[in-house]
This record gives structure tokens, C-alpha cells and sequence, in this order.
């Protein structure tokens, strides 16, 4: 059979109604011509291979499904039945046998682990990975194909292993803000009466191109030949660490951490300068008692300042307005204009649209360091109430602070470059 792009969207009709935003093209590999059906459930970080021996078997089973974004799951449009995708599993786990009636809001769901399905087995043998890094794991399609093709070659690990799916039935048709209700309610009791149980991963879709600009990749023009670096503060680079793998809320308030801790170690320039002069004074050895008193008094002083004046200080001390107008001035739509959270709080422009780089080192300081802490305060605290409006964790809100979460990198990224902590 001679299967071509045009073929295929023929064939794969119902797929493409139900899963509009996904793409089937041709793509040349070593002379091969194959063809692909690019972002399923919208992402780009994994395909399906369409053009094999099982092509019809595959279509059949496309034809199916509906790929929800927000989920590692299928929806089985003909059985109205949600599969959650997980993997290969031991024989004997005690999950394999659990079942369960969840009611919710008036209305039972059927809950329980089995054997994963034929239609996601295909999906599998036949996924390609498209990117290293995925924040959907590739939607676990990966690690069930692994077993596959060692089931294939009869490798003995597999043996004690079966591929399992976590199913829930009773959804009738597939409602995307029903099942994210659903999924968090159940969340909580999977986790309440089994502390070790997997739980339904909820997703935030990547923003639009409309909605934000990508941040900076290269700080400088080009990756330099050369990186010269001393020791820096080892907690200062596991909290560096732990942004990078983290979520984007966590990701803000552990940047957020690093400013805190080089804060606390930070000494104003009034500071330094009495320091200096101590420390350089001709007679510092004939009166070391009074000039170590003085020292004391200095140290004291500065340690009176209250948190905010002291994180404004490391900020403009450390941190170059030419670095963060470059990953300012690459989302310039979004950061002349307020950013309005779910749960209340809207976080200031810091920049006008029209704005030059001229205007933004005239004005940065200390408008910018004070809208970050802004920002953590409305992270951090869940008591409206107390301390004012909040920024729940939602989808909306995460898509809302990449721009933010990215500035505040930068931010802590030159901290941790420029402080003198080891």
C-alpha cells in the first residue's frame, strides 16, 4: 500500500474531529519517507508513526480516541471510558486488583487499575520521540513502548511485568473542566488513604504564540569560548537546581530564596565603606579592642535594615539592568501591562510599552525588586483574607507567571554569579 498524507487525513476523520489540533505530515528520514502524526494531545514533544504494516489496525484504533491536552490519558469515545496511562507494572502489585466506586457531586464513577489497553499497545510500539525534555514525560508513552519491543526480543526483566492503565468509567462524553474537577478531588483521596498511590497528572498547556514570547535563550550573542568560575554558595545552587526541575510556581519561589539568602549575607555600601576604613586604620593593631567594637557596631547596623530594604540593595547591587531589560524586552507586551491572577492579586507593568532601554535603568530600582517580592508574598500565602488577594494554583495563573518566573532567573542567576557567599 502506497499510504500518503492525503490518505491518511481521509481515513483518520473521526481523529482529527476529535483531536482537532493535531498534524499529519511527511517526514524524510535517510531516504525513507514516513508519515507522522505530530502533537498528539498538543504536544510537541512526542508523535505516532502512521505509515507501518499495522497502518489500518492503527487508524481503526485513532479513530477512537480523543487525546485530552491536560492529561496523560486516552478517552475511548465508542466504551466512555478514560484511560490514564501509566506502565509497565509487577504482576503481583497489589494495584492490579484495586477497584473502587468514587461518587462525586451526586454521581459514580467506576475506578480501578487494569491491564492497559490494545489501543494504547499501538500507540505505543509506534510513539517517536520528538524532544529530550518533555514536562509530560512523553506522556509515559516511551517507557510502555521500552517494554514492548523487550517483550519482542523476550528479555527476561519483562517477565514479572505487565503494562498497567488506570480507568475511569461513567463519563458519558468527554468534559475537559469536569474531568480536571474530578481528577483533583480524587487526587486528594487517592493520596489520603494511600499515601504511596499514583495519582492523575494534570498538565498545564504550553501558551499560545500569542499569549507570550519565548525567553531569551542567549544572555550574551553567542555561548562563550571560555567560563571562568570560582566555588559558589552550595545552597544557593541547589535552590538553583530545584527551580530548573521544578514547576513554575516552585520555580519563582525558590529563585525567590536565593535572592532571600544572598540578602541576608549582604552588606549595604555604608557599610563596606566603614568596614574599610577599620580595617585599614594605622593604628588598628595599638587599639584592636576599640576598633573590633566598632566593627561589632557596623555589622549591627546593618543587620537592622528590614528584610525588603536588603533584598532591594542586593538587587541593584548585583544584578545588571542591560541583562534583565534583554529578557524584559523580549516580552515587552506583557510586561507593560498588568498581570491579573486567579484569586485577586495583579502584579504591576514595570515598563511602558514605548519604553527604552534608557527609561528602564532611569527606573528599575527598586519598582522591580518589589514587584517580585509581591509576587512570592501572593504565592506563598493562602489566606485571602489576612494578607490580601493570593494567586491560585491554577493552569491560568501558570501560563500567567512563566514570563515572571523566567525575569526572576535572571535575576537570581546574577546573584548567585556576583555574591560573594561561599
Amino acid at each position: 500500500m502506497d499510504y500518503t498524507v492525503d490518505y491518511f487525513k481521509e481515513r483518520l476523520t473521526d481523529f482529527i474531529t476529535n483531536n482537532p489540533k493535531s498534524n499529519i505530515i511527511e517526514r524524510k528520514v535517510k531516504d525513507i519517507v514516513h508519515i507522522i502524526l505530530e502533537e498528539p494531545w498538543e504536544d510537541d514533544s512526542i508523535s505516532i508513526r502512521l505509515s507501518t504494516k499495522n497502518a489500518e489496525q492503527l487508524i481503526d484504533a485513532l479513530n477512537f480516541l480523543l487525546l485530552p491536552p491536560n492529561f496523560t490519558c486516552i478517552y475511548h469515545t465508542d466504551r466512555k471510558i478514560l484511560e490514564f496511562i501509566w506502565g509497565a507494572q509487577a504482576k503481583d502489585s497489589e494495584y492490579t486488583s484495586r477497584t473502587f466506586e468514587y461518587n462525586f457531586s451526586g454521581r459514580s464513577y467506576k475506578c480501578y487499575f487494569d491491564k492497559a489497553s490494545d489501543r494504547l499497545e499501538l500507540l505505543a510500539k509506534h510513539a517517536i520521540q520528538r524532544k529530550y525534555y518533555s514536562p509530560s514525560e512523553h506522556r509515559n508513552l516511551l517507557y510502555l513502548r521500552e517494554y514492548y519491543q523487550d517483550i519482542q526480543k523476550g528479555s527476561e526483566p519483562t517477565e514479572n511485568l505487565t503494562p498497567i492503565s488506570f480507568f475511569i468509567e461513567g463519563m458519558d462524553s468527554f468534559d475537559e473542566s469536569l474531568l480536571t474537577e474530578i481528577s483533583k478531588n480524587l487526587n486528594f483521596y487517592l493520596h489520603y488513604f494511600d499515601r504511596e498511590s499514583p495519582i492523575i497528572l494534570i498538565h498545564a498547556r504550553p501558551p499560545s504564540p500569542e499569549f507570550v514570547k519565548k525567553p531569551v535563550q542567549y544572555i550574551d550573542d553567542a555561548f562563550p569560548n571560555i567560563i571562568i568560575s570560582k566555588s559558589k554558595d552550595p545552597l544557593l545552587l541547589d535552590l538553583m537546581s530545584a527551580a530548573l526541575e521544578s514547576d513554575v510556581r516552585m520555580s519563582y519561589l525558590y529563585c525567590y530564596q536565593v535572592i532571600e539568602r544572598a540578602a541576608h549575607f549582604h552588606l549595604n555600601d555604608i557599610t563596606k565603606s566603614t568596614l574599610n576604613k577599620i580595617l585599614n586604620s594605622p593604628d588598628i593593631q595599638a587599639n584592636t579592642d576599640t576598633y573590633i567594637n566598632r566593627i561589632v557596631e557596623a555589622i549591627i547596623q546593618d543587620a537592622k535594615s528590614d528584610d525588603e530594604s536588603k533584598i532591594e540593595k542586593v538587587v541593584l547591587s548585583l544584578c545588571s539592568p542591560a541583562t534583565l531589560w534583554k529578557e524584559i524586552s523580549a516580552n515587552i507586551e506583557f510586561f507593560s501591562k498588568p498581570t491579573s491572577f486567579d484569586g485577586g492579586f495583579a502584579a504591576n507593568p514595570i515598563i511602558d510599552e514605548s519604553s527604552s532601554y534608557d527609561y528602564f535603568c532611569s527606573c528599575w530600582h527598586p519598582s522591580l525588586a518589589n514587584q517580585l517580592r509581591h509576587i512570592r508574598n501572593a504565592l506563598a500565602h493562602g489566606r485571602e483574607r489576612m494578607f490580601g488577594p493570593v494567586i491560585h494554583p491554577t493552569e491560568n495563573n501558570d501560563q500567567l507567571l512563566l514570563p515572571w518566573a523566567s525575569l526572576i532567573r535572571r535575576v537570581a542567576e546574577q546573584i548567585i554569579i556576583y555574591s560573594t557567599i561561599y
